[in-house]
């Protein structure tokens, strides 16, 4: 349910995996927020805190950071 208002009040979707993963997993993904323009990240607080600051949500797809983002704020 709170998936659903939050795509109703078009707020930013951040996937955050809890495995470690930088893009989607499409495996544990919840089908709510698969292709409606989110940007998946892994559990840590520095990349989760730039997609918050950072990131406009897109029309569709599922979106990830590239490595260059993840290098600049010091991931190896």
């Amino acid at each position: 349910m709170e998936m659903e208002v939050a795509l109703e009040k078009e707020c930013r979707i951040i996937g955050v995996n809890l495995d470690g993963v930088r893009q989607i997993v499409e495996a544990t993904c919840p089908p709510i927020i698969k292709d409606v323009g989110a940007i998946f990240v892994p559990f840590s607080p520095k990349i989760v805190a730039y997609a918050m600051e950072n990131y406009k949500m897109k029309n569709k797809g599922n979106w990830h950071y590239m490595n260059e983002v993840y290098q600049q704020l010091g991931y190896n």
